[in-house]
């Protein structure tokens, strides 16, 4: 070999390793010391509102870590998916081929965090969900976790209180993703024999107008409805029911709760009942305000579950750091699957051997432009 071809293997290894370093290769740092997190979240679409409560829940935990472990540095990357799959694959792929994070908060959304597991996986990077319900998620891989907890128990409680209300013929509009097909599925599962489905409605994520789906339900002579979508979604929905004159009683997942649905719709969607985990423990008080005086605005849903999850994957880091072990996606995951009965912000936290967090379900409705209990 000779002294040129020499120096330019030199060369090409000193960039390799330059690369590796920068890219979290060793103790999942950079040259700093500080330690990458990605948050994955749709801040623009249809799912937005989701986006940026967890973004501003992920911000809220990152500062009352950083509060508590001075010693260690930790930054957000913080990425839109606009809740689209290819956008969210794009995100995640700079957020562990560049960024070189060890873990990722994201996303809301089924659709993308199915699509963006396989990477996770290869690339042994922990993600934890603060909403991606899909019963699919549970078989996703060994990097991905949840802590908002699967369609399959959501569906059985709103299922039995629809058979409850003595209802016999039920429509159903809903998003055309892998949340809404999801949420169908499990929906008819719990219905069985007894509820006619008379309709069965879609409509495109970002969609603005509902009239046609809704005259079509309003023609099948459904005694009910049944709403799957985000709260984007949820307006429009507000905008356009009283216009075709329907007036049937509304039922709705969790995503229908969020404070610029009431804002946004009057009196309209007044009534709707809808089912949502439970989400109370001995920190729940003090987020709400701190959230609130941090924010300026209430928590909506996902700030606690995203909170948690980003909280979550902090202490993973810090337990790591402490036993002088490598931050990486290896050492979180393990972390991880050892949490039990975790005093968060959405409740009390464990999860299971697939990374799915359980929690109770509860009843609430939309009443006097309010969300509250529906036993109350």
């Amino acid at each position: 070999m000779t002294r040129r071809q020499t120096l330019a293997l030199v060369a090409i290894l000193m960039a390799g390793l330059a690369l590796f370093a920068w890219r979290g290769g060793w103790f999942g740092k950079s040259g700093d010391g500080t330690v990458s997190v990605g948050v994955l979240v749709p801040l623009t679409g249809a799912a937005a509102s989701y986006g940026q409560n967890s973004k501003r829940g992920a911000e809220l935990a990152l500062q009352d870590f950083t509060s508590t472990n001075p010693g260690i540095k930790v930054r957000l990357q913080v990425e839109d998916s606009r809740g689209e799959a290819a956008v969210g694959v794009n995100a995640a792929q700079k957020l562990v081929e560049i960024d070189g994070v060890k873990a990722v908060m994201g996303d809301v959304t089924s659709g993308v965090t199915l699509a963006v597991a396989p990477l996770m996986n290869e690339r042994k990077v922990a993600l934890v969900s603060p909403g991606a319900s899909a019963p699919k998620v549970s078989d996703a891989g060994d990097f991905v976790f949840r802590t908002w907890p699967s369609d399959t128990f959501e569906a059985a409680a709103i299922a039995s209180h629809i058979k409850n209300s003595k209802l016999s013929k039920l429509a159903i509009l809903r998003v055309n993703n892998e949340y809404g097909i999801a949420m169908e599925a499990a929906l008819r599962s719990h219905l069985g024999p007894e509820v006619q489905i008379a309709a069965a409605e879609s409509f495109d994520q970002g969609a603005r107008d509902f009239r046609t789906q809704l005259l079509k339900i309003k023609e099948s002579g459904a005694n009910a409805l049944f709403f799957i979508g985000f709260p984007e979604a949820a307006i429009v929905l507000g905008s356009a029911y009283s216009a075709v004159g329907l007036s049937l009683p509304i039922f709705a997942t969790s995503g229908f709760e969020d404070p610029q649905v009431p804002e946004k719709t009057g009196g309209v969607l007044n009534g709707t009942v809808y089912a949502k985990p439970l989400g109370e423990s001995a920190a729940t008080a003090a987020f709400k305000e701190k959230y609130k005086n941090a924010f300026g605005v209430e928590a909506g849903i996902t700030s606690d579950t995203a909170y948690d999850a980003t909280a979550l994957i902090l202490k993973a880091i810090a337990a790591a750091a402490s036993s002088n072990k490598a931050v990486n996606g290896e050492a979180i995951r393990d972390y991880l699957l050892q949490v039990r009965d975790y005093v968060g912000a959405s409740g009390v936290l464990s999860f299971d051997a697939k990374g799915d967090v359980i929690k109770p379900i509860g009843l609430f409705v939309l009443r006097d432009g309010r969300y509250q209990e529906l036993s109350k």
